[in-house]
């Protein structure tokens, strides 16, 4: 069935959306720690450290990446799925 087709490309979907969301906040959080830290020798202020933002921030990536994922694989296989008579499946 085209639901057997579509799951293994949805899944892989998701996981590469995971994957993304997880390597950009490390990513990101990273090159903040440095920026602060550089930024606060050069010119002491008292700022706001966005260190408790790291969890939600995470969230939203993971959310954006996961549907993304999902939408994406959609659309690439659902172009390549025939239905009964050799018509091409549109939505």
């Amino acid at each position: 069935t085209n639901s057997f087709i579509r799951a293994p490309f949805i899944v892989e979907g998701i996981i590469i959306g995971f994957i993304s969301a997880t390597l950009s906040t490390i990513i990101l959080d990273v090159i903040y720690d440095v920026f602060w830290a550089v930024i606060s020798e050069i010119m002491p202020f008292s700022g706001v450290y966005c260190q408790d933002m790291f969890w939600k921030l995470f969230a939203a990536f993971l959310g954006a990446g996961v549907l993304f994922g999902i939408i994406g694989s959609y659309i690439s296989i659902r172009k390549y799925l025939i239905k009964e008579g050799g018509e091409v499946v549109a939505w």
